[in-house]
């Protein structure tokens, strides 16, 4: 997805601004669809809906493929786990763990990439 557009369509300010923030490493670890919501002028259930349907998931959805993608491209040499997923943006190991297992099918211990 480059810039301000998907697949051709131009995308609703809101939703370029979710993507800006959601991709954010600090502004994405505490953002939440109200909190983005607000920040562009539409109601939590309006922009949810509009970034759904612009960029096929829902935030929360989006900022996990993020930060999941930010782990991966950064492998861990120390083994700390746990300092990797939190500085990929997860809140807690718990969290990446279940991002982890959920979108690529193993858990962080039997990834090629840990």
């Amino acid at each position: 997805m480059a810039g301000g557009d998907v697949a051709g369509h131009a995308l609703h300010p809101a939703v370029t601004l979710a993507l800006h923030i959601l991709r954010d490493p600090e502004m994405g670890r505490t953002a939440t669809v109200t909190s983005i919501a607000r920040r562009a002028g539409l109601s939590s259930d309006h922009g949810g809906r509009v970034f759904q349907e612009q960029v096929g998931c829902t935030p929360a959805a989006f900022r996990n493929r993020v930060c999941l993608e930010r782990d991966l491209a950064n492998p861990t040499v120390t083994g700390d786990r746990l300092a990797a997923a939190l500085a990929a943006g997860f809140g807690s190991y718990a969290q990446f763990y279940r991002v982890h297992k959920d979108l690529t099918g193993v858990p962080p211990a039997r990834s090629r990439h840990s």
